[in-house]
């Protein structure tokens, strides 16, 4: 059964989705309630393991701070079951309303929110080794096969793809992963196989790093 949330909560919940993590003066600023409201649903959303908490350098008085944000996986336990068509209902929307120029905006623009949820998660110094976190971390269930070509190129197969609802997709989904790994990594990155496309998995390579390219 999902999770249920009272109306306070899933506002709050409303201005984490997507969004870097956030203070509670920040989230007390966007939703106009006092600070008790806003740690009152945070520590119950906490101990259901829907948001989670990371300390930051204390302030200038030695108080602690804090940043929230949704924690992995949390989408899953408040709406169980309808994510993929909820994605793909959004993306077909977009198709309908406004075309390839809208979705590609849309793309730009996820990505570099993309970049900035993941920003703290991958700490490798050079293309590849950000370049397999990025892919490890992402993952549905964590699950990837690694193969380092002769010519010094990677790839990486992932087994399960959360765009397996959109039956009827175009690649320009596709394509936002590729853009967001090129964000993360610096590196150039090609969609090698297409699960939409008939292969068993989805396939990402990273090509051999060029300095100056």
């Amino acid at each position: 059964m999902p999770q249920t949330h009272s109306a306070a909560a899933m506002r709050i919940i409303d201005k984490l989705a997507g969004q870097p993590p956030q203070t509670i003066t920040e989230l007390m600023n966007a939703l106009q309630v006092t600070r008790t409201a806003i740690t009152d649903q945070l520590d119950e959303l906490a101990k259901q393991g829907v948001v989670q908490r990371v300390s930051e350098p204390r302030d200038s008085r030695g108080r602690p701070k804090f940043r929230y944000s949704l924690a992995p996986k949390s989408h899953s336990r408040i709406f169980p079951g309808n994510q993929g068509s909820v994605i793909y209902a959004i993306w077909r929307g977009i198709w309908e309303i406004g075309g390839k120029e809208l979705q590609m905006e849309v793309v730009e623009h996820a990505v570099e929110l993309l970049r900035k949820f993941f920003e703290d998660k991958i700490k490798g110094k050079t293309p590849l080794e950000r370049f397999l976190e990025v892919m490890t971390v992402t993952a549905v269930d964590g699950r990837i096969r690694v193969q380092q070509n002769p010519d010094g190129s990677c790839d990486v197969w992932r087994y399960i793809c959360e765009l397996d609802c959109l039956e009827d997709t175009n690649s320009r989904l596709c394509d936002l992963h590729v853009v967001f790994i090129e964000k993360v990594t610096g590196g150039k990155v090609i969609h090698v196989e297409s699960r939409h496309e008939g292969a068993p998995c989805c396939r990402f390579r990273l090509l051999p790093f060029e300095p100056g390219s």
